[in-house]
């Protein structure tokens, strides 16, 4: 009982931070719009100069992950027994990471 409700503690901060980290990204993604077209209006020289779509990319994959998991919860048939598997207990931040590192290596 006790673990169980360690574990269902761990998953809520799990969630709040993959909410935040989401939040993050989309801030940068608009500070990313902000800088790209104060460039492109000053800018008259080639396209390279301008800073790559880094963290709109990365925004993408959240956005995707959270599709993913969406539909992944809601094929689960067995929700009450979330943590009795103890070799597979995955939080939403850890899968996110994993998904945001990918596209970095």
């Amino acid at each position: 009982p006790a673990l169980s409700a360690t574990m269902e503690q761990i998953a809520t901060l799990s969630e709040s931070i993959e909410a935040r980290v989401s939040k993050l990204l989309l801030s940068l993604v608009k500070i990313e719009k902000g800088k790209k077209s104060n460039l492109k209006a000053a800018a008259t020289g080639p396209k390279s100069l301008l800073p790559s779509d880094k963290y709109t990319n990365m925004y993408r994959k959240v956005l995707g992950y959270k599709m993913m998991s969406r539909n992944k919860q809601s094929n689960e048939q067995d929700e009450g027994n979330r943590w009795e598997d103890p070799s597979s207990p995955t939080f939403p931040i850890f899968e996110l990471l994993e998904t945001l590192s990918e596209g970095l290596a």
